[in-house]
């Protein structure tokens, strides 16, 4: 296991390797998968009638935003699972570094407000807003467990 120190205010810092074995990670990484599955069952389900009685411009606009926030879901758990994989010593750093690069998370083009505004389903909006959450997270445990060298 990584080493635990002592940072301000006598808090312990995890590493990555503690961090990603513990309850918090699991529940994000639950989160994750849930946000997979609710977000296909939405695109494949209730998402396709909605759709059908959008304006054509909103009908496009839904097309595009649907495969963004696939991508942008699929990405995220493909981080999770690096990161399991990692935190089981199942997956060497040396793995990470070369998998995280297909994990990019670009700048998303719109903002869960720009789509709220949009005249897209509620329903849709919700799902963009959750991924943009869930990207949020995994940029900012990114951040904090893999310095720019591991990129």
């Amino acid at each position: 296991m990584g080493d635990r120190t002592q940072g301000p205010k006598d808090v312990i810092s995890l590493s990555s390797d503690d961090y990603f074995e513990t309850e918090a990670f699991l529940v994000l990484f639950r989160k994750g998968m849930s946000l997979v599955e609710e977000t296909a069952a939405y695109i494949g389900g209730d998402g396709k009638s909605e759709s059908r009685a959008l304006t054509q411009d909103l009908s496009l606009r839904y097309s595009v935003t649907s495969m963004q926030l696939t991508a942008r879901v699929m990405k995220a758990m493909s981080w999770l699972l690096l990161m399991r994989g990692r935190g089981a010593g199942e997956i060497t750093d040396e793995t990470v570094r070369i998998e995280k690069a297909g994990t990019n998370f670009a700048d998303p083009p719109e903002t869960p407000e720009d789509v709220l505004k949009s005249g897209l389903p509620e329903r849709l909006v919700e799902l963009i807003r959750a991924s943009h959450e869930l990207r949020k997270k995994i940029l900012e445990l990114d951040a904090r467990f893999f310095p720019p060298t591991m990129h």
